[in-house]
């Protein structure tokens, strides 16, 4: 029996694969899935495969192995809110969703990202605030959301918002 890694060396082989990718990163793949961004990284017996479909509305599958066992999986479904009230009128709808996915990434990025703790978990940078909230009773099994508002004379208004489920696959 092939030994698995632990709950911790997963969540911080997570975070290195997280914050090494980027929309154009080097790590994206050729692929025959229609629409589909297939991006990749490995460390050491650990590989990390996250795919993508949409732009504004969007789909993701994250995965990840380990001795080519599969020991994580995430499923992520969301959409980008444009509104005249939170979109300048001088960016084009695409870039207005890249910034706001960007800004999703960033707190994603985190040291204490929500993902992997209970409860509310808020992220602020100028007035973009983040708010992710996790139902779960530990790691082997969350569902959650996560939501991006523009704070615009005192009112929070809805930018980004996903909901998703995750599971960790390791063997006991």
């Amino acid at each position: 029996m092939l030994a698995t890694p632990t709950k911790r060396e997963l969540l911080n082989f997570l975070s290195f694969a997280r914050s090494t990718m980027s929309p154009c990163s080097k790590h994206e793949l050729a692929t025959t899935l229609p629409k589909a961004r297939i991006f990749t990284i490995s460390r050491g017996p650990f590989l990390y495969t996250l795919t993508t479909w949409g732009n504004g509305a969007f789909m993701q599958i994250e995965v990840v192995f380990y001795n080519d066992c599969i020991i994580w999986s995430m499923s992520l479904q969301g959409r980008v809110i444009i509104t005249s009230a939170t979109k300048p009128a001088r960016i084009d709808s695409k870039k207005f969703s890249q910034t706001v996915f960007d800004f999703v990434q960033t707190c994603r990025r985190e040291p204490n990202y929500c993902r992997f703790s209970p409860g509310p978990n808020i992220y602020t940078e100028g007035r973009l605030k983040y708010e992710c909230k996790t139902k779960g009773v530990d790691y082997s099994w969350l569902q959650g959301t996560e939501e991006v508002y523009k704070c615009i004379e005192g009112e929070n208004y809805p930018l980004f918002t996903s909901a998703f489920q995750a599971q960790i696959l390791l063997s006991s």
